[in-house]
């Protein structure tokens, strides 16, 4: 899954760039103390993280997404300003197979989260359109 936070701008213009800063660092440990030990989760770049959760069913990946975009919501996360934000994610699970790339299944979580921004933050989404293995790299199957 890849997520950023709804209207990032807005904070870091509205209370400045310390604040933003602490509430990404708020949220990259919220969002690290409920994975499993062994998911991979990094900042992408900006205010975009991504989630990979390996060997979880579509319904694991689902419930655990809801629970991380509920989590946020939920926390008031700058505790001077009583800020609360909110994160949009999109989510992508697959069978993988030796064709699968990394820059695949980031082409398709960030499509995923550009329909969630589209339909107005605060959402999981996944990809409108499903391929089948291999195609997004140029094979069918």
């Amino acid at each position: 899954m890849i997520f950023d936070l709804d209207n990032f701008k807005k904070v870091n213009d509205s209370f400045g760039h310390f604040v933003g800063d602490t509430v990404l660092i708020d949220i990259a440990s919220m969002i690290q103390s409920q994975l499993r030990a062994y998911d991979f989760f990094g900042r992408y770049g900006g205010d975009e993280f991504g989630v990979f959760l390996p060997s979880a069913t579509e319904q694991n990946a689902d419930t655990v997404g809801e629970r991380l975009r509920a989590s946020v919501e939920s926390k008031i996360i700058y505790r001077h300003t009583k800020l609360r934000v909110t994160i949009s994610i999109g989510l992508v699970t697959i069978v993988p197979s030796s064709d699968t790339s990394m820059e695949t299944l980031y082409q398709l979580g960030d499509a995923a989260l550009y329909e969630a921004k589209m339909a107005g933050g605060n959402c999981v989404m996944r990809p409108a359109q499903i391929i089948r293995t291999g195609e997004a790299d140029g094979k069918t199957g």
